[in-house]
């Protein structure tokens, strides 16, 4: 008997919904009910945290039963392993130590298992990660499997993490394999800086790449750029210097 996806609204004392803090949407298998006529889109907010192994679960089924999975975006998310990161104890015992490893440990068995989650995912069009500091340069080169292989991605999230130029590599994968992609935003990654900005532009203008250009240069060939789709690409709040951001206005 074929299964589906139904999903189940939170608890009833977290109904409070905004665009900063959307609500947080649970799916489980169910009863057959019919395939959804829309495509799904998996968003979990704040208001709880996560478990990380139920949301792979949810993405192994809808693969499983060919559910197309157009977006899938974690707006200020943080998962239950994630919690014992924050817990912090007067007493540093040993035990709370090896409690803060398991946990690092298992974000980062999360974000593995994620990339390859999505690369069985053709359908995907959407991915944000917003508003989650916890995610750094490291957390972003595990989804590298990914974005080495995605060309079906319209636009990327990134908003509001802990990302610095170093991080940019990792984004330079999908904008070299993928030029489907419209919307590229990197607002408030304070250490992105006139490097991520240049190494960005790189990726954009060439599917090489060459470290010896000025950003000035690359600025001018992105100019010259048809055949990519990218339209906007938000770098608010990125530390880009005025130097760095008139050279790449120009």
């Amino acid at each position: 008997m074929r299964k589906s996806l139904k999903p189940i609204e939170p608890n009833d004392h977290s109904t409070s919904r905004s665009k900063a803090s959307p609500s947080h949407y649970l799916m489980e298998v169910a009863e057959p009910v019919g395939r959804p006529s829309e495509p799904l889109h998996l968003i979990y907010g704040s208001e709880s945290p996560l478990d990380g192994k139920q949301v792979l679960r949810q993405l192994s089924f809808a693969r499983k039963y060919k559910l197309p999975v157009h977006n899938l975006s974690f707006l200020g998310s943080r998962f239950d392993d994630e919690r014992n990161e924050s817990n912090d104890d007067d007493s540093g015992s040993r035990a709370d130590g090896k409690l803060e490893t398991k946990a690092k440990d298992e974000s980062k068995s999360f974000y593995r298992s994620l990339a390859k989650k999505l690369k069985r995912i053709s359908s995907i069009q959407e991915l944000a990660f917003s508003n989650m500091p916890q995610i750094g340069n490291h957390e972003l080169s595990l989804l590298s499997p990914f974005f080495h292989h995605n060309d079906t991605l319209r636009s990327l999230d990134l908003s509001g993490l802990s990302l610095s130029g170093e991080g940019v590599s990792s984004i330079r994968e999908l904008l070299k394999n993928n030029r489907n992609l419209e919307v590229l935003s990197l607002g408030g990654n304070m250490c992105l800086g006139d490097e991520g900005v240049k190494g960005l532009s790189l990726a954009i203008v060439s599917s090489r790449g060459e470290s010896g250009m000025s950003v000035k240069r690359i600025s001018g060939l992105i100019k010259k750029r048809k055949k990519r789709r990218l339209r906007v690409l938000s770098l608010e709040n990125c530390g880009i210097s005025s130097s760095g951001a008139s050279s790449l206005a120009e």
